[in-house]
């Protein structure tokens, strides 16, 4: 027999079997014995509709999750996931009391026709804005407020109110597209990348300074409900207990945080009855124990720095680009993590698992 041009003899086969068989067990790998032990080493995986797509927002409603996941929106249904969207392209989702909206792309192949609508076990939609727009939630306080930015690289406006269907006021003075926004119940914040603007929904919202030692753009806001907390591209970690007239430096460029915080990618979380910043980040996630002296992670649970512990139990978690945080508001010590690849939940025994 001819093997790559070559007279092989049968009586050869046996011992290029052999070696084959051992080349198996001793492959290139420096830790371990072979592909067996690579394989032996990898993360178990659960397959689902979702989970090799980028998962950029989730919501709660009821006690239904939604996921922005590729750009389209997926409901949880028991084990696996159901798409909800048509083929148009899905901008954003929020939450209203109990209703999903979205701002989805009139035409898929024109991505400046966006409109707003409502789901209710169908949808409906509320408004065309023919031309592009943003949507998010300032999270925080009594009631949460929405934002819409329309025209984005257009005509520069934005609308405010209670509920996304009550969006009317109008923020002229805003000229940069908005990148998250937060209200302890008194105050209510909304940066731009270079811009901290408050401090209610009137008309115009006024600009406010700068921490002092900003660095880099900002990136996200959130609040524990008394503490307004700010990050920016460059690792810094700022907190407001004024409303944002003055801001304390947590965390530096030198400090914890050792990767880009990612925009509106952070959240504050309840875990054994303390509060955590949980800051999404280009390389995993971050956690800041409110109150202390510094943010530390990606860890195993709440009570422990084992940076690397975690890695080498959760790999693809530790190196993901983390695009949102959602605390459950359904079960207690749970939050979900939307990443690069898929959404990810940290169980109420520290544990984490890829949905």
């Amino acid at each position: 027999m001819k093997i790559f041009g070559y007279k092989i003899r049968r009586s050869v086969f046996p011992v290029l079997y052999l070696l084959f068989a051992a080349l198996l067990f001793t492959g290139c790998n420096q830790d371990g014995v072979g592909i067996f032990y690579q394989i032996s080493q990898e993360e178990a995986q659960k397959e689902s509709k979702i989970a090799d797509l980028p998962v950029y927002q989730a919501v709660e409603v009821g006690s239904n999750l939604y996921v922005l996941a590729g750009r389209s929106i997926y409901r949880k249904s028991e084990d696996d996931w159901s798409k909800i969207s048509s083929d148009n392209y899905v901008y954003d989702i929020v939450k209203s009391g109990g209703t999903l909206y979205a701002n989805i792309n009139n035409d898929d192949n024109n991505l400046d026709d966006a409109a707003l609508w409502r789901y209710t076990g169908s949808w409906t939609k509320i408004k065309d804005y023919n031309t592009n727009v943003k949507l998010f939630t300032a999270e925080g306080g009594a009631a949460d407020g929405y934002f819409l930015k329309k025209g984005i690289g257009g005509v520069d406006s934005v609308e405010s109110g209670s509920a996304p269907d009550t969006m009317t006021v109008t923020h002229a003075d805003i000229t940069s597209l908005p990148v998250d926004a937060a209200s302890d119940g008194t105050d209510d914040l909304l940066i731009t990348g270079d811009t901290i603007f408050g401090s209610d929904y009137s008309n115009p919202m006024a600009a406010l300074a700068d921490p002092s030692g900003k660095s880099g753009d900002y990136t996200g806001l959130s609040t524990d409900g008394t503490l307004l907390l700010l990050t920016t591209s460059k690792g810094q970690l700022f907190s407001s207990d004024d409303g944002g007239s003055s801001w304390t430096m947590v965390e530096d460029t030198d400090g914890n945080i050792g990767s880009a915080p990612v925009q509106a990618s952070l959240a504050v979380v309840s875990l054994g009855g303390t509060d955590y910043l949980i800051i999404g980040t280009e390389n995993g996630y971050y956690e800041w124990e409110i109150g202390t002296a510094d943010a530390s992670g990606p860890t195993a649970t709440a009570d422990t720095d084992d940076s690397s512990g975690f890695s080498a139990t959760y790999p693809d978690l530790a190196t993901s680009l983390v695009y949102c945080v959602l605390p459950s508001a359904l079960n207690s010590n749970v939050f979900y993590l939307g990443t690069d690849n898929g959404l990810w939940r940290r169980n109420s025994d520290g544990s984490f698992e890829r949905l």
